[in-house]
């Protein structure tokens, strides 16, 4: 979910229906802004482009990028990050290689599985991020212009999970 901030739109994913909408608060119209309905991974046009039960979206602050994170399930090859442009209304695969696991990589070569949300710096739309819960990663993708696109983890913290005691000092 996706609200602008001026509240006149907000953008979700219709996982049930494989389509991203948009509701217009003005008009009170939700609109389907991509994805034909077929469960599928097929990039192109917005209304022909197909989705496997897309999940999480994040809308760059520039308003023309949104990051859609699609589910897949263990049994499909459609685990992956994908973006709709929508200057063109043109959906591409963005990371991942369809697989559900976790393997770092170029952007096509890479697998993702199961993700718990995506968001994007403010300050940097091409520095994604995904939060994998189930195996207690943060995994970031970084768009580079005329280079591939590039997924890295980050692993958990050692740290303990109990704070240590404090000791009481002596006076002098």
């Amino acid at each position: 979910l996706h609200v602008t901030e001026d509240g006149t739109r907000i953008f979700f994913a219709d996982r049930s229906a494989n389509k991203i909408r948009m509701h217009n608060t003005t008009s009170n119209m939700v609109t389907t802004v991509a994805g034909s309905g077929a469960r599928s991974t097929m990039d192109g046009p917005a209304t022909s482009a197909t989705f496997y039960f897309p999940i999480y979206i994040s809308l760059n602050e520039q308003r023309n990028m949104l990051y859609i994170s699609q589910m897949g399930s263990s049994s499909s090859d459609d685990s992956k990050v994908r973006r709709l442009n929508l200057n063109s209304f043109v959906v591409e695969s963005l990371a991942g290689d369809g697989t559900q696991a976790n393997l770092d990589g170029p952007g096509s070569s890479a697998q993702i599985g199961q993700s718990f949300g995506i968001t994007h710096l403010p300050s940097n739309a091409s520095h994604i991020f995904l939060a994998q819960p189930t195996i207690g990663r943060l995994r970031g993708i970084v768009e580079f212009p005329d280079t591939p696109i590039v997924i890295a983890s980050a692993a958990p913290s050692t740290a303990p999970s109990t704070a240590p005691s404090a000791s009481p000092t002596s006076g002098p």
